[in-house]
């Protein structure tokens, strides 16, 4: 314990140097974060929406939770994808306000599924469909298994929607919040011609 301690103690005194080489230390760290200011400023303001470069890829392997769907089975029409994860209380949070979208649009023609992502179990993906009584709905749950799903379109973050067009366009949402779900309203709108 005693050791522990000495070795904390010359960590914050920075080491022999003292009070000056905490302050240099301080000084450095400081000049270090500004190099980051102008790349962070970036990424602050880029849309809550963009297109992918690449179409979505119908042949990923991802396992069916309880309906024996293929994801294949999805190609030729709209589609509004939910990545989540069970673990995330915000993918609890919008869930109810996504749902009600997706209801709004389903006589448009749209499909609806959601994905786990592979840190979850197929257990945890079970309990949210409990959580949320869609146990003994017909929406196909999958679970990204391998991760692949999360690798090639997430951005390492959830919950995110997806819209996916019949020509294989990808649409990434990055704000599935009240605020973000207008954006997605106004693109569904647009793609099934509905004029407000």
């Amino acid at each position: 314990m005693k050791f522990l301690f000495t070795i904390t103690l010359l960590a914050l005194i920075g080491c022999a140097g003292g009070k000056p080489a905490a302050e240099k230390s301080i000084a450095e760290q400081s000049i270090y974060e500004l190099s980051f200011e102008s790349p962070i400023r970036h990424v602050k303001s880029e849309p809550r929406a963009s297109v992918l470069p690449i179409p979505m890829d119908f042949d990923i392997k991802l396992d069916n939770i309880k309906n024996n769907v293929l994801f294949s089975t999805f190609s030729s029409r709209p589609l509004l994808i939910y990545f989540y994860s069970h673990y995330c209380q915000h993918c609890h949070t919008v869930y109810p306000g996504i749902r009600q979208l997706v209801k709004e649009y389903e006589k448009n023609g749209l499909a609806f599924i959601a994905i786990s992502t592979g840190f979850s179990s197929k257990k945890d993906a079970l309990l949210f469909m409990e959580q949320h009584n869609e146990y003994d709905t017909a929406i196909p749950f999958f679970y990204d298994s391998d991760n692949e799903f999360g690798q090639i379109y997430g951005d390492g973050y959830v919950p995110r929607l997806f819209l996916v067009f019949q020509d294989g366009k990808v649409i990434r949402y990055t704000n599935a919040f009240s605020e973000g779900l207008k954006k997605v309203k106004a693109d569904l709108d647009n793609l099934f011609g509905i004029e407000k």
